[in-house]
């Protein structure tokens, strides 16, 4: 006997970023809102339509635009200081070039009119004159070039500034793309924790549910001890280890109600209702049929799925900003041109490095899907048995071989492995949902959080 997925039809689910559907082995039909018992459709439609994560979102989104717009505004304002700035020294190199140009002609004339007259070359006035032409020529030439220098300096300050702000302007743009991203699969990933706590939650009733009757048959069998032992058929050891496994039951029956307790907080938080709030889930059964196809590893199938990856377009972005910068420096700074350089080479690094994390992390999916799969199976076939012998147990009790005490036992290990056969069905619908998110690229950040809580 196999499983039933039907293909990329996996059950939406709840987290930050991921598009799912519902798969057609799930038995999932109430819709009625006001039911008493909440589907997982339902939590999974009033966890998204109450979602908070978006708005923050937005609001992150919006404060880098707000930021991105200040930094274009004070990039433009630097580009026009450097443009009065060349404005300002031409008009003045203008200006003092011509009286340079005066100057010379001036001297060349009283050159010209000393040479051609020995007497006026002889003149103590006119070579005072000259020489007084020299000096402000000196000065003149002395200042154009001082001034030349500072607006090369003040220019080279502002164009530095510049690539500074617009270093930091394609990185505010980049942290948008990446909430742009947040954004777009928040509701997906919402989806998947619901799927997450929800079916974490029926596991959590049916062990709550089975540990229960356990601990009341481990009583009744530490009752039934306590006579054999006051009869002398039994020891004081076998006495004490009854009651030390009832006792041991009644510890993990309380751990499992706190565990409860809890997830159901979350839920009621996903959707919106006071914590505390009564919340009764509807049955979730994982149908019994034939297993879909398996994805089949291979190279086709990592490229295919690496195309997808926003993580790897995220680093291919990076590299492209920061060459950018390198051709767009209005400032040759050697050592800013290797730092992006060097920043470009990590980038490079990195994606060699995601891109084989991200095969790994392929090949480790199916082969969890597999895993899940076969279980459930091995379960199912488990289960089967259980039956058989219950049924057997039930005929031997009718005809008085076995006591009613005997018969409990038998149905309580039925009904342990019926939980077995529900949680690796739940398992394995888990290990649907996350390979058809990593194959479709998308976000599993806040799903993977809540996983780890889980987790003992």
């Amino acid at each position: 006997m196999k499983i039933i997925k039907t293909p990329m039809t996996l059950l939406l689910t709840f987290s930050f970023i991921l598009l799912m559907a519902v798969p057609a082995w799930a038995s999932d039909d109430n819709t009625d809102p006001t039911a008493s018992y909440y589907t997982l459709s339902q939590i999974q439609q009033m966890a998204v339509k109450q979602n908070r994560i978006s708005d923050k979102i937005n609001t992150g989104l919006d404060l880098l635009e707000q930021s991105k717009k200040a930094l274009k505004n004070g990039m433009n304002t630097l580009n026009s200081g450097t443009n009065t700035l060349n404005n300002t020294y031409s008009s003045a190199a203008a200006k003092t070039n011509a009286a340079l140009a005066q100057i010379d002609a001036a001297l060349s004339k009283l050159n010209t009119a000393m040479a051609a007259d020995p007497a006026l070359a002889a003149d103590r006035g006119l070579e005072a004159q000259k020489m007084l032409l020299e000096f402000e020529k000196q000065q003149l030439t002395t200042n154009v070039s001082l001034t030349g220098l500072s607006a090369q300096s003040v220019g080279g300050i502002l164009d530095s500034a510049y690539d500074d702000l617009n270093g930091q302007y394609l990185d505010y743009d980049a942290q948008a793309d990446d909430l742009e991203k947040s954004s777009q699969d928040v509701d997906n990933q919402i989806r998947m924790v619901c799927g997450l706590l929800f079916t974490k939650t029926k596991e959590l009733e049916k062990s709550i549910d089975l540990l229960t009757e356990k601990h009341q048959f481990q009583l009744k069998l530490y009752e039934v001890e306590q006579v054999k032992m006051s009869i002398g058929y039994t020891t004081i050891t076998e006495l004490e280890t009854k009651k030390q496994e009832a006792a041991q039951t009644a510890l993990q029956l309380q751990e499992a109600q706190n565990g409860l307790k809890m997830i159901k907080r979350q839920i009621n938080n996903l959707i919106g209702h006071p914590l505390d709030q009564e919340l009764q889930l509807a049955e979730y059964v994982v149908g019994e049929g034939i297993i879909d196809e398996v994805p089949v590893y291979n190279s086709k199938l990592v490229s295919e799925i690496t195309d997808k990856s926003y993580a790897i377009q995220a680093l291919e972005r990076d590299i492209k900003n920061y060459r950018r910068q390198i051709g767009s420096m209005k400032v040759k700074d050697s050592n800013k041109k290797q730092a992006l350089e060097y920043c470009i080479d990590l980038k490079e690094l990195a994606i060699i490095d995601a891109e084989q994390d991200l095969a790994n992390e392929v090949k480790k999916k199916i082969d969890n899907i597999k895993l899940t799969g076969d279980t459930y199976e091995q379960k199912i076939q488990a289960c089967a048995n259980a039956k058989t012998k219950l049924k057997n147990a039930q005929t031997s009790l009718a005809l008085g071989l076995i006591s009613p005490l005997e018969f409990r036992g038998a149905e309580l290990v039925y009904k342990q492995a019926e939980l077995a056969k529900s949680n690796a069905g739940y398992a394995y619908y888990l290990a649907w949902q996350e390979y058809d998110a990593l194959a479709n690229g998308k976000l599993t950040d806040i799903y993977q959080q809540y996983k780890t809580a889980l987790q003992p």
